[in-house]
């Protein structure tokens, strides 16, 4: 099956490059095996609870999780997510803030994954 990883960097508000990230690694789980890589700033994509409030943002914490619990219940569907542990350490970020379903990971993993990934998208 093909591999489609998108690697988020930036933070989830602000730009729209999150929004568009997610939609795309969401879009890509249901007919390839698609990958999220959380990196520096876009660690704060999975951390659960967010209110973007009155800006305007929808919560992208929030569509993650759904989606990780949707694709968890569809056979077809392909969906991993990993976060970056010293991006979180660095942040000062606990990770039982994180949404479930997300999986810590070490620079060794980051790299293997981005290299096993056929497409890779950065936002």
């Amino acid at each position: 099956m093909d591999t489609f990883c998108v690697m988020f960097r930036k933070a989830p508000y602000g730009t729209i490059q999150a929004a568009e990230g997610l939609r795309h690694l969401i879009a890509a789980a249901g007919t390839m095996v698609a990958t999220a890589v959380l990196l520096d700033d876009g660690v704060y994509l999975a951390r659960r609870g967010q209110e973007p409030g009155a800006s305007g943002w929808v919560s992208l914490s929030g569509a993650l999780e759904r989606a990780l619990v949707d694709c968890r219940a569809d056979p077809s569907c392909h969906l991993q997510v990993y976060v970056h542990e010293g991006s979180l350490r660095d942040r000062r970020l606990d990770p039982t803030t994180l949404v479930p379903g997300v999986e810590l990971v070490d620079d060794d993993r980051v790299a293997t994954v981005i290299a096993e990934a056929r497409r890779l998208l950065i936002f």
